[in-house]
């Protein structure tokens, strides 16, 4: 999925003209069209250069597909390689089709991956991020206390 502009330069990365007529290049969709494409499909090639924490991932992984991703951002603190997903070396394009191509010729590995990038996507809630950004700031300001004396929570309670 990306900007109708770029499917003729993405379609262009692919050099295995067998792989090319497997991959599907659609524009941005809604959310309800996009987890309808998501579950036509077992893969999500994610090849980015550089990611934050995107959420595209995380999408695909509680629809079941597995994740062919670049080990950065967030990809590499939520996939445990070879067990929810695969992570390949930034830019690493041969890496990312020999696990496309081990993955689509083996059916029962690509499903048990799948499973276990489901379960791992549906723990990552909005309510666990929001719990972990408050225990983030809560461990700085108490740092911060630490060394400067200043008892303030994030919450604004004295401590």
């Amino acid at each position: 999925v990306c900007a109708q502009q770029h499917h003729a330069e993405a379609k262009a990365l692919f050099t295995d003209a067998t792989v090319l007529p497997r991959v599907s290049f659609v524009p941005w969709q809604d959310q309800q069209v996009l987890r309808d494409l998501y579950d036509a499909h077992a893969i999500f090639l994610f090849p980015s250069l550089f990611e934050g924490f995107g959420k595209a991932f995380i999408e695909a992984m509680t629809r079941g597909l597995c994740v062919v991703a670049s080990d950065n951002g967030g990809m590499k603190d939520v996939i445990r390689h070879g067990e929810n997903g695969i992570l390949a070396e930034t830019g690493d394009v041969q890496g990312m089709t020999d696990a496309c191509i081990r993955l689509m010729r083996s059916p029962a590995e690509m499903a048990a991956m799948g499973s276990r990038a489901r379960q791992t996507g549906r723990r990552l809630t909005w309510d666990l991020v929001a719990r972990r950004t408050l225990d983030f700031y809560e461990r700085l300001i108490e740092l911060k206390r630490e060394t400067t004396g200043n008892g303030v929570s994030v919450a604004g309670k004295p401590r």
